[in-house]
Parts: structure tokens; sequence; C-alpha cells
């Protein structure tokens, strides 16, 4: 139900929050509204949980007279998918999603999270599509040698080895 996906997430242990954890929150309280419970993006679906408010361009909602304490998005520029393929493309390492996040998130107001804070979602964001290592606490230290995307291991056989010198022998 819509009410399940607007619910507050539910933390692992609430006596000592993880990283990840608090990066969940920061996600729901900050991010959610316009990137989506599942960080599909401001798309028509997730829109539709707003019920009647979901028109985000309507007069004096996000539109060019948006009323004081609120914000413009260009309809031809919604928040975009930030879990999936293709995802956070742009990024290489967890430090440069991160320095992102931290100078130029939330859109309505910039440069607004602490530093825990950006922190806390980068890694959110990481683990939401499984590029978050096991073990490490993301900080300054850490985060450059974390990659945003996975490597994908292509497998090899022998018989493609053996088809490709075949190959090469009839073409010589």
């Amino acid at each position: 139900s819509d009410s399940e996906r607007l619910a507050r997430p539910t933390l692992t242990s609430p006596e000592d929050p993880t990283q990840r954890d608090l990066g969940a929150l920061v996600y729901w309280s900050v991010c959610m509204a316009c990137h989506g419970d599942r960080g599909q993006g401001l798309t028509e679906e997730w829109r539709s949980a707003f019920g009647e408010d979901m028109n985000c361009w309507q007069s004096k909602c996000h539109a060019a007279n948006y009323p004081p304490g609120g914000f413009f998005i260009p309809r031809d520029q919604p928040a975009p998918p930030l879990v999936g393929p293709g995802a956070l493309a742009r990024f290489q390492t967890a430090q440069e999603l991160y320095e992102y996040i931290l100078e130029s998130m939330p859109w309505w107001k910039p440069a607004s999270l602490s530093p825990e804070r950006a922190w806390a979602v980068t890694a959110h964001l990481l683990e939401r599509n499984a590029a978050f290592p096991d073990g490490i606490v993301l900080d300054e230290t850490a985060a450059s040698a974390v990659a945003v995307h996975r490597q994908v291991a292509v497998g090899t056989t022998s018989q493609a080895g053996i088809y490709i010198f075949i190959g090469v022998l009839t073409l010589a």
C-alpha cells in the first residue's frame, strides 16, 4: 500500500544504528520525495503514491510560481533514478558521490546536509546498488577506494579460445 511505501525505515539496531541505517533515515526524510521509495526517480508511478498531490508541476507546487519556501523542479529534468542499472553512472567512487551529495543536495537547499548525513546517504545508496563493501564505514580515508559500480565478471571457456584459434587459422 502507499502508506507502507511512505513509512519510516526500520533500523536494524535502534540502539546502535549503522551508517547505512542512518543513511536510510536521511534518504527517507530528505531524498525520497524526489527520488522515489525505491530510488526509481520522480516517475509517474512514484508520484501517484501522493494521490491528488502527484502533479509536481502544477501552479503553486513546483512550477515556476512555487510558494515561499518551495522550489522549482524543471519538467524536462525530474529527479533521476538512484538505484538500478545505469543509476549513478557519472560517479566512479564513493568519494565523488559523497562530494556531489554534500555540495549539491538536496535540490531545494544545496549544501545543507552535514558531512555525517552526506556520508550516511552515500552508504545507503551504495548498499541499495549492491556496491557497499562489508565491514567499512565510509569516510574521507576509505571512500576513494570504494567503487560505485560493481565489476561484472565475464566468464571465459577454453572452448571459446579454441573457436578463436580455429578462426585465426582459417583466416591465415
